[in-house]
């Protein structure tokens, strides 16, 4: 009685087992083709801007889709940074090429992209920031590259959805939000006005950088 029970049990398991290996390799096929490989070699187009986007690295992202002329990658990861997020770009009269898309914990958080416009028309940028309120332009850095800061309401302006739109901007351009700990109103001068010192001193900080490169140049 007892050996024909252990047979059931044994031919139970064996069923089973069967089974899994018959639907394993499906499964992992199926989370496979979640994952969209991205190449140097592919062009995400924007006919009605007249525009395109290409990336300089490979990298992949659960979807790619254009809505409202406006390329979204979902859980966009480029293999040169570990990081991965969800990025909203639109071009118009112009094509770019995306070198890196990245978070870090500079500076608190810091979520960038570095990219080429070929032409001086207009780009929209959403980094996908994880926040539900609206940022401040001075949470904002842009620079070109001659290692200046593009000032706000002139070469670019900041959207109430954290979309950042710039106009007329050439050549390699990076786009970097920084997310401070926001201080207590109650705190001194410096800890209040934290954000803008912060971002003054970077700003600094690059246009010291090119200043030398010129300087290293003309000797």
């Amino acid at each position: 009685m007892l050996v024909t029970r252990g047979k059931t049990v044994l031919t139970g398991l064996a069923i089973v087992f069967a089974i899994a290996l018959i639907f394993l390799p499906i499964y992992s096929n199926t989370q496979a083709q979640t994952n969209i490989t991205i190449t140097p070699n592919e062009t995400f187009s924007i006919p009605e801007n007249n525009g395109s986007i290409h990336f300089a690295v490979n990298g992949s992202c659960t979807s790619a889709t254009l809505h409202n002329s406006t390329w979204v990658f979902t859980d966009l990861k480029l293999f040169n940074y570990p990081s991965n997020g969800t990025l909203k770009f639109s071009t118009e009269n112009s094509n770019i090429t995306i070198y890196s898309f990245r978070t870090t914990s500079q500076f608190g958080r810091t979520t960038s992209i570095k990219y080429n416009a070929d032409g001086q028309d207009k780009q929209s940028i959403n980094l996908g920031l994880n926040t539900t309120k609206s940022t401040d332009p001075s949470e904002w850095l842009i620079t070109v590259p001659n290692g200046g800061a593009v000032v706000h309401g002139l070469g670019w302006k900041l959207l109430p959805d954290n979309t950042v739109v710039l106009n007329g901007l050439k050549g390699n351009v990076t786009v970097s939000h920084f997310n401070y700990n926001i201080p207590t109103a109650n705190g001194p001068f410096y800890v209040q006005h934290s954000i803008i010192i912060i971002t003054a001193a970077v700003i600094a900080a690059t246009i010291a950088v090119a200043v030398l490169i010129k300087f290293k140049v003309r000797r």
